[in-house]
């Protein structure tokens, strides 16, 4: 058998398409499957969604936009033992770093990681 490019076409643009969030909105509900998945549809494709793990999503992407993380310090602050690369590392994420509660201070005598 030959394969013709010409003929894969079709599949290259199915495999290509982009699934985003706010397609959700579109979806039509078709029914349900097996207790545990939503069967949808959008235009000419059909979608089975896992709904434990969707719910799963939903929880997480709604804890992280509610939630403060209260850090405590620690009594003895930790000195980190970081090579080069990783010291550049911490220090362009910082801000993602606080955002998780992690606070480091930096000092002659290298970076502590306080919290």
């Amino acid at each position: 058998a030959r394969i013709a490019p010409e003929a894969n076409q079709a599949a290259v643009e199915e495999l290509e398409k982009e699934f985003k969030k706010e397609n959700f909105f579109d979806l039509e509900a078709i029914g349900q499957f097996n207790l545990g998945f939503i069967l949808a549809k959008l235009q000419n494709d059909l979608f089975i969604i896992d709904q434990h793990a969707a719910d799963e999503k939903f929880n997480f992407e709604k804890l992280q936009k509610e939630t403060i993380l209260e850090n405590q310090l620690l009594v003895i602050p930790k000195v980190l033992e970081l090579t080069a690369s990783q010291e550049a590392l911490l220090s362009e994420n910082t801000d993602l770093f606080k955002l998780n509660g992690f606070h480091f201070l930096y000092d002659e005598n290298g970076i502590t990681w306080n919290v």
